[in-house]
């Protein structure tokens, strides 16, 4: 899929994902997501980060799990 997107001239864009547990990340890894990513010209970016809930996810927490995302581009 991602050279069709090439040969129509667009761009695929990487996303990563900060999620809550490890049941969303078994859902953001699942081949049949990425399959739905690549079909809208997406490119799931590794590593899914697990911020395991706990308030890991309030604005005072997140800087760290989004610099790692920015790491790894995406």
């Amino acid at each position: 899929m991602v050279d069709q997107h090439a040969r129509w001239g667009l761009a695929v864009v990487g996303v990563g994902f900060i999620v809550e547990g490890d049941s969303e990340k078994i859902v953001v890894e699942a081949g049949a997501f990425r399959d739905l990513l690549a079909v809208n010209g997406l490119e799931l970016i590794s590593p899914v980060l697990n911020a395991k809930g706990g308030g890991n996810l309030l604005p005072r927490n997140i800087g760290a799990f989004l610099g790692r995302l920015e790491a790894a581009k995406a």
